[in-house]
């Protein structure tokens, strides 16, 4: 069921119809300030549920022309009070004045590697450029199927082509989804190749120590003992490596985290947890050659030949 339809001449994800200097009006052209502008229809608003902090009367109604909506960073970027006193100033946008109609709450319009801009939603009846549908999820074949006759119906000429929005704005984040996955692919093959490392190390090691193992055990040495000597030689040097990778790793993901002007903050846990795992995966590594020269019988590495 198709809930809401509006059409644009530009959508999030898709960059701006025009960026161009704007002030607020009886300011002097010299206080220009950068801002984007995106032409809208009056229903844009309600299908993509922003939220309204001011308006001059019912939105849907308020699609006359030279009507606009700022958001938050515009309202203070051309130095208006509030969003309680806009409406009904005036916008000077290049060499237009458009009447200010209402405020929207910020909303990203761009991924979040940009920062929120100062943006001006300008009211037209009808934007040509892109038509948005928000319908059921549940529906959406069916919808999809019936906008598509709609469509054909109405423009003969010109194939049916459709996306979905979510898709559309995700593509500004494929760069990041590449390096996700080859991040991850060598992270997997760091852990394999590392584990047949520590195999290989620690039955080399015990294989020299067999005997010592195997006196031990003769004069009253426990399992748990033996395990013990034989584990911590191979976990010191983990750790040493770990903690000496731990400031590598802060730095990169910064580096990397810096590349957005909205973040999360990094946690310990992001560095602590890799470190347990890694311990424990040197664990299972080295435990089957260790607890086969701690359970295997003395005599038969002591006998002589």
């Amino acid at each position: 069921m198709v809930d809401h339809v509006a059409t644009s001449d530009a959508i999030p994800g898709g960059g701006y119809n025009w960026g161009t200097g704007m002030r607020k009006s009886g300011a002097g052209v010299e206080q220009n300030q950068s801002g984007e502008i995106v032409f809208v229809d009056p229903d844009f608003i309600t299908a993509y549920n922003m939220t309204l902090l001011s308006v001059n009367g019912d939105p849907v109604d308020a699609h006359i022309n030279n009507q606009i909506l700022l958001n938050e960073k515009a309202l203070k970027t051309f130095g208006f009070k509030d969003y309680g006193s806009v409406v009904g100033e005036k916008l000077v946008v290049a060499s237009d004045t458009f009447k200010v109609a209402g405020v929207l709450k910020n909303y990203h319009w761009s991924s979040l590697k940009a920062p929120i801009l100062p943006n001006v939603l300008a009211y037209r009846k009808i934007c040509g450029s892109y038509i948005s549908v928000h319908f059921q999820n549940k529906d959406w074949h069916q919808s999809i199927s019936q906008i598509g006759e709609l469509y054909g119906s109405i423009f003969p000429e010109k194939p049916f082509e459709y996306f979905f929005l979510e898709d559309f704005f995700n593509r500004q984040y494929q760069e990041d989804r590449q390096l996700h996955q080859i991040v991850s692919l060598f992270a997997i093959l760091s852990i394999i190749i590392a584990g047949l490392g520590f195999w290989g190390m620690a039955s080399f090691s015990i294989g020299q120590r067999i005997k010592e193992i195997s006196i031990r055990k003769v004069l009253g040495a426990s399992f748990q003992s033996i395990m013990l000597l034989l584990s911590k030689g191979f976990l010191k040097p983990i750790v040493i490596a770990g903690t000496v990778s731990l400031p590598f790793a802060f730095y990169g993901a910064t580096l990397w985290l810096n590349k957005f002007a909205f973040k999360v903050d990094q946690s310990w846990d992001l560095y602590i947890i890799p470190m347990v795992m890694l311990i424990l995966v040197s664990i299972c590594a080295i435990s089957a050659s260790t607890i086969k020269a701690a359970l295997t019988n003395p005599a038969k590495n002591l006998k002589v030949d």
